[in-house]
């Protein structure tokens, strides 16, 4: 953390996200409902750029200035219209949204294996580093993946602490800014657009990963939504949203790989608008192309440079790792793969549902306005095609860069598939609240029904966060490591009989930040000492061989207390 408290901290922090709300607002001719957003987009690459440059430690400093710079001349040029801003229905729902989200999150652990793996593993690094990892960093493994949310979550901890519920908080920010850019298509009649926005906001929390983690497919499909209702708020002039546009872009691709695609997505949708002056539509194509192209460079620069020209990591993408994981497999094997996707594909209800929910909203649309019937066609043409070459690429991943034993299982298909369907949802919704703005008000009531009735579809049934039980293994593990000080470079074993993936032995990795990691079985009780490769072992499940172990090395067993034991 820096030099200041955390209340300092965070009130620096919403500050210049006021400022450059309200600079992008006036200056900038951003809709307000887009503007917070765009400053989070903003925010993001900042500290990306940072990170890249190799001045990590600057990032923080870097948004505090570029935020509160477009702060202080908001104040002295035009203080009336900052005060519009504030009071901007966009900017109140996203305030009240992270005072229930604080509200929810506090105190909050990172559960989830990804978590372990990657996504908070990599912030947890960068924190003690104050770097982007390198070759030098054993744990952190995925070294394609770019690293846009854990820069702009890295920024956050150093200015209010790194408690986990405030990373949870940072990546929140940027799903709950995205979804009052909704907002941007209903200026007029805006309190139709709240209810829409708030349950399309509350669907992008729930439906993909949960809140309490920092896995970014939903953040993909906020960043898309934000950029697609940009262009709603500019349609008949899209020469207006070319730089916003460029932004997001960026935005996407820093996000994740696959952040490529939507990024396309949006850039397509741009151009088939076909509204402004010809060297409009020629910018709003170029420049975001451009933009979104060099953010990609620089990352497979930074990547080449720190970890060699092709890293061979899982999800890497290289010709030849495809071709080798691809060979990995056998002909039965892909047939089974092809077999169980077109299973999950077709079983899958909710896409299903959401789809047919668009149909009909684009059906009230040609019902609604009238002469508008080939603009709804080519909608609903240019969303089938981005379903089925989504559901391609996603079956390509599993075959040419998923391990065999995950492609059979289909792993981490359901969050996956969830980018796709909160964007369905996102253009359902667009096209309803485009409805309640522009038809009569006779339309409005079912322009409204039809959007939360595709929300209804994808919100989870159940508590918002799984409770977390009181034997909890995160904190039982996070409990028995803290009773002493662990060695630098220590070999720890976690001695378990159950089987978990990996579960425990990513968790250790991530609490100690050691990679010298690995889950054994506890050794035969005449073995009273530790096995030759551990200097600590864990025993953080009771069962007889754990407990028969920990007896004869003379420690009072406790029902679910684990004990670590050093040489």
């Amino acid at each position: 953390m820096l030099d200041v408290s955390p209340v300092l901290g965070l009130v620096a922090l919403v500050l210049a996200q006021v400022g450059l709300i309200a600079w992008l607002r006036r200056r900038a001719a951003v809709p307000a409902a887009v503007a917070p957003a765009l400053a989070a987009a903003l925010s993001l690459l900042i500290t990306y750029a940072c990170g890249l440059a190799g001045r990590l430690s600057d990032a923080p400093w870097a948004v505090l200035v570029a935020g509160g710079l477009g702060l202080l001349w908001e104040l002295i040029r035009s203080p009336i219209d900052l005060a519009k801003t504030l009071v901007h229905p966009a900017v109140l729902s996203l305030a009240v949204a992270m005072g229930a989200l604080s509200w929810l999150l506090r105190g909050r652990l990172f559960q989830h294996y990804d978590n372990f793996s990657h996504w908070a593993l990599v912030v947890r690094v960068m924190l003690r580093d104050a770097r982007l990892p390198d070759a030098t960093d054993p744990l952190v493994t995925f070294h394609s993946y770019p690293l846009g949310t854990a820069s702009w979550e890295y920024a956050v901890a150093r200015l209010t602490g790194p408690d986990e519920w405030h990373l949870m908080l940072a990546q929140d920010y940027l799903l709950a800014a995205c979804a009052v850019s909704l907002l941007a298509v209903t200026p007029r009649r805006w309190w139709l657009g709240l209810p829409v926005a708030a349950g399309f906001g509350w669907t992008l929390a729930t439906h993909g990963p949960a809140l309490d983690t920092l896995l970014v497919d939903s953040v993909l499909a906020g960043w898309t939504i934000a950029g697609l209702a940009l262009l709603a708020a500019h349609r008949g002039q899209v020469g207006r949203a070319t730089l916003p546009l460029a932004a997001l872009v960026a935005a996407l691709v820093a996000t994740k790989q696959t952040g490529v695609y939507w990024a396309l997505v949006v850039i397509l949708a741009a151009c088939l608008l076909r509204t402004g002056r010809w060297w409009q539509r020629l910018a709003v194509l170029v420049v975001p192309t451009a933009v979104g192209a060099a953010t990609l460079m620089a990352w497979q620069r930074h990547t080449a440079l720190v970890y060699g020209a092709e890293p061979a990591t899982k999800h890497a993408i290289s010709v030849s790792r495809f071709r080798d994981v691809l060979a990995a497999k056998t002909e039965q094997e892909r047939a089974s793969i092809g077999s169980a996707y077109l299973h999950a594909v077709a079983t899958n209800r909710q896409t299903w549902l959401v789809l047919a929910v668009l149909v009909l909203s684009l059906l009230l649309f040609m019902l609604a306005r009238p002469g508008r019937g080939r603009r709804a066609a080519a909608a609903g043409a240019g969303v089938l095609g981005v379903t089925l070459v989504y559901l391609g690429g996603l079956y390509a991943m599993y075959l040419l860069s998923m391990p065999t034993g995950e492609a059979l299982a289909l792993a981490g298909f359901t969050r996956y598939l969830s980018t796709l369907t909160l964007v369905l949802l996102g253009v359902v919704v667009l096209v309803g609240l485009h409805i309640a703005e522009h038809a009569e008000w006779t339309w409005a009531p079912a322009a409204l029904v039809v959007s939360l009735a595709g929300c209804a579809v994808l919100i989870p049934r159940g508590p918002l966060l799984d409770p977390v039980p009181a034997d909890d293994v995160r904190v039982r593990v996070a409990a028995a490591f803290g009773q002493l000080t662990i060695k630098p470079d220590a070999s720890v074993c976690v001695f378990s009989d159950v089987r978990d993936g990996g579960y425990r032995t990513a968790l250790v990795r991530y609490l100690l930040l050691d990679e010298h990691v690995a889950t054994l079985r506890a050794p035969d009780r005449a073995r009273a000492t530790l096995p030759v490769p551990c200097d600590y072992a864990a025993v953080v499940d009771p069962y007889p061989a754990g407990d028969a172990y920990l007896r004869l090395r003379g420690h009072v067993l406790t029902p679910g207390r684990p004990v670590v034991v050093a040489r």
